[in-house]
């Protein structure tokens, strides 16, 4: 590890996953071909569209996707770093309960925030063609996930709340907070690394006007994985989060923090403000109870 540099590493990282990426979309096309021949269509949205039962061929092409681009170059950039395959440390077993009870809190009290966020990003005007590219990318992931959620069956539910939800949590921290922010702290600062890890966090989604919270919310993951050194608390959080979104949409048929990006949502300030003001004195006592208690917490006393 010592005799490698931080490039070696995250370069690697990078590559492998836009294979990984790129290996999916070869599967996809061959699946397809073999499944629907003839089906006239371009995209997976269209694809859904004229055969409504290949949603469930384009939730386990997202499974495949999830796998190739993030699980399998974790695995291999961290046998290289490490000369192990497990992410985990012994204290994820003996973690204490205090970890995950500020995760709920935490993540009511930013909620505003990033719905604020949101907003915000709605309005940033890129130059064109810019602005009309990143729109039409916007406007086909909504149709992608509107298409994947539109089937209210128990069979199609369960395999969303395992894909988007659970899959989605596990396997991307692990390869944003898991792989690539740890490895970026044996050889930068830490915040640096969280920042780091939180931009490619936001940016490998490839929704510009959504950029901003992800970015918010890899952030706050990050601080909260260095600082209770605990995997589990940003799968968790993350977890959480996609749950509440996930139901969200379920109830209200739309993500009550993604809008569609032709259109504002309003938010209130009075909610957003106090919200923001108790987040950061929640996470306050989270970050003096997690450095005041280190050695405690780790089960090293």
């Amino acid at each position: 590890m010592e005799s490698k540099s931080v490039y070696y590493f995250i370069i690697r990282l990078l590559i492998y996953a836009m294979v990984g990426t790129v290996l999916t979309q070869v599967i996809g096309s061959i699946g397809i071909e073999m499944l629907f021949k003839n089906h006239g269509t371009t995209s997976l949205v269209s694809l859904g569209e004229k055969y409504p039962d290949s949603w469930y061929f384009i939730r386990i092409l997202q499974l495949i996707n999830s796998v190739f681009t993030f699980l399998i170059p974790s695995l291999i950039v961290w046998k290289l770093f490490s000369g192990t395959y497990n992410f985990f440390n012994t204290r994820e077993l003996r973690s204490s309960k205090k970890a995950f009870l500020f995760i709920p809190i935490l993540l009511i009290s930013f909620f505003p925030l990033v719905q604020a966020l949101y907003v915000f990003n709605l309005n940033i005007d890129f130059p064109e063609p810019l602005q009309s590219i990143f729109m039409q990318m916007e406007e086909q992931m909504n149709s992608l996930i509107k298409g994947m959620l539109q089937n209210h069956s128990i069979a199609a539910i369960t395999m969303n709340v395992f894909i988007i939800v659970i899959v989605a949590a596990f396997l991307e921290e692990i390869f944003f907070r898991g792989v690539l922010q740890r490895i970026l702290t044996f050889y930068v600062d830490s915040h640096i690394a969280i920042l780091f890890a939180a931009f490619f966090f936001s940016a490998i989604h490839m929704q510009f006007f959504g950029f901003l919270p992800r970015f918010a919310l890899g952030i706050l993951f990050g601080y909260m994985y260095w600082k209770t050194n605990r995997l589990m608390v940003p799968i968790m959080s993350h977890l959480i989060f996609n749950g509440l979104q996930l139901a969200s949409y379920y109830w209200t048929n739309q993500f009550a923090t993604n809008p569609n990006p032709v259109t504002e949502q309003p938010y209130s300030i009075w909610i957003t403000v106090p919200s923001i003001i108790i987040f950061f004195i929640l996470y306050y006592i989270f970050h003096n109870y997690f450095t005041n208690n280190a050695t405690k917490e780790n089960g090293i006393e």
